[in-house]
């Protein structure tokens, strides 16, 4: 794990009085779906080693808190949403209630999950755009989205910016399935 408690509370949108330890679990997904398929896993195995050990770089410390930390914490949330919204109880799902508030519709979280996901996008070519920027301080960071497999630090061919399919498991998250994606 490339976060911690600490770390998320500062880097999610969740309100400071929020127990976190809720939405820790989500952290591996997150990690799993979002953040090592951006990093790529020689580079998110060497930040992993680094915090655990606690001798980051000054290069990864920055790639952490500038681009890693605020993507990954929004994606936490992202992940986590539907179970902060519904909790299992020994009588099924449920919603949360209280005297003084109503739980919020499935509207409202699909509004919700929506608008996170656009930041999320954005917080992700963000990162893009740093790691390519900084390239020579992130040697195991190797881009591959480019249409035209030429792998271009320098943007030379016009087309390493663009983030046509920004998540390989893009599919698990659309109830829209066609045949082309399962295949």
């Amino acid at each position: 794990m490339i976060i911690n408690e600490k770390y998320l509370k500062k880097y999610s949108i969740l309100p400071d009085n929020y127990d976190v330890s809720e939405v820790m679990p989500f952290v591996d997904v997150a990690e799993a779906v979002w953040v090592r398929p951006l990093v790529g896993t020689l580079l998110y195995d060497e930040l992993e080693r680094e915090i655990a050990e606690n001798d980051i770089s000054e290069e990864d410390g920055t790639l952490l808190t500038k681009a890693i930390w605020p993507y990954l914490g929004l994606c936490v949330v992202y992940e986590a949403l539907p179970f902060i919204w519904s909790h299992a109880s020994e009588v099924g799902l449920t919603l949360g209630k209280s005297d003084n508030s109503n739980s919020a519709t499935l509207q409202d979280i699909t509004y919700v999950q929506s608008h996170l996901r656009k930041q999320i996008e954005a917080r992700k070519e963000f990162a893009v755009r740093f790691l390519l920027e900084h390239h020579t301080s992130f040697p195991l960071f190797v881009y591959d989205e480019c249409a035209c497999g030429c792998r271009d630090f320098a943007e030379a061919c016009g087309c390493v910016a663009k983030l046509e399919n920004p998540n390989p498991l893009k599919f698990i998250y659309t109830t829209r399935r066609i045949d082309a994606d399962l295949k």
